[in-house]
């Protein structure tokens, strides 16, 4: 039966209409890349300053970073859903970079 309009009822969008509209709400890891692997670069300096003011403040720090950050990726699970293999390669690389820049940031602290 079709509607008053006589318009058919189950006719699927066209296939490009269909991929764009699956494609909407995907997490665009390029743009995340573009900003969180220099805040990662930025993160032990931050930290190091932090440190400066009251030293347990990194490692408070650290500690609500590393347990609010699992309920962020369930919160946005629906953005990332089928790139879980890219997101974990995202995480990966962002703490080689800060392990990286806090190497070098813990040599110049020593130095100094």
């Amino acid at each position: 039966m079709t509607p008053a309009s006589g318009a058919r009822s189950d006719v699927s969008p066209p296939p490009a209409v269909a991929a764009a509209s699956e494609e909407v709400g995907r997490l665009d890891l390029a743009r995340v890349v573009r900003w969180s692997i220099p805040l990662h670069l930025a993160l032990p300096w931050l930290l190091w300053a932090l440190g400066t003011l009251d030293p347990a403040a990194p490692v408070w720090v650290w500690a609500a970073v590393h347990v609010l950050f699992p309920l962020v990726l369930v919160a946005t699970y629906r953005l990332w859903r089928g790139q879980g293999l890219e997101v974990g390669l995202l995480i990966a690389i962002n703490h080689g970079a800060t392990f990286v820049s806090g190497a070098l940031a813990a040599v110049v602290a020593a130095a100094g």
